[in-house]
């Protein structure tokens, strides 16, 4: 009864196995990466404010996001313009899931799922050439023969 008044995340009686331990402990850890504004890594969304709104954005449809100094536009599959939000490019570097999107520019981010083709200079998505920076190249080619291994 005292778990419940101070607002306890769960119960485990000894002995403890550990997969209830982890079990646990994970949901502690998408607790608090909800509550500091961080998605979990289980959900396909997060939410942002555009414009006094907050927006659902779903990770499959994002095309790519763009960054001008502290705003960035998010492409959408599902909108024709895109949405300008108040936040740059580094803030959503490091909220989207790292082996899904990668930064090719900086000035852009890209979801890998949605890469057509890749070049030393550019990338298309659809009918949209990216540029890919000097900077940015090796980690790049770096991540795609990571997923062709993995393939193989």
């Amino acid at each position: 009864m005292d778990g419940f008044e101070l607002k306890a995340m769960d119960y485990l009686l000894k002995p403890i196995s550990f997969e209830k331990f982890t079990s646990a402990c994970n949901r502690v850890k998408d607790f608090l990466e909800s509550k500091n504004g961080k998605p979990s890594k289980n959900r396909d969304y997060f939410f942002i404010n555009v414009a006094h709104k907050l927006h659902k954005i779903f990770y499959n449809d994002i095309l790519y996001l763009e960054g001008f100094k502290d705003y960035t536009k998010i492409y959408l599959s599902n909108l024709s313009s895109p949405l300008l939000v108040l936040h740059n490019l580094k803030y959503f570097e490091e909220l989207l899931h790292e082996n899904e999107f990668i930064r090719i520019h900086r000035s852009y981010i890209v979801p890998i799922r949605m890469l057509n083709t890749i070049s030393r200079k550019s990338v298309t998505i659809g009918s949209r050439s990216l540029p890919v920076s000097d900077n940015y190249r090796d980690n790049l080619f770096s991540s795609i023969q990571q997923i062709s291994d993995r393939i193989q």
